[in-house]
């Protein structure tokens, strides 16, 4: 996963182990909420993207 401003919005990108992305757009105004809500989410959901990503992972073998 990863946070950032790329396109001219703030968005969050969701990769999968084959390289495919998903974009969410981010509520964030200013590039300090933006920080912000990355931070908030990552800390709250990191274990469920790892669980995701490990089941894609497998899934690939």
């Amino acid at each position: 996963m990863r946070f950032d401003e790329a396109h001219g919005f703030f968005h969050r990108d969701m990769m999968s182990p084959n390289n495919e992305q998903q974009k969410t757009v981010l509520s964030a105004t200013d590039k300090n909420q933006a920080l912000n809500q990355a931070i908030t989410e990552i800390r709250e959901n990191w274990v469920e993207y790892r669980r995701q990503y490990e089941e894609q992972y497998d899934g690939q073998k």
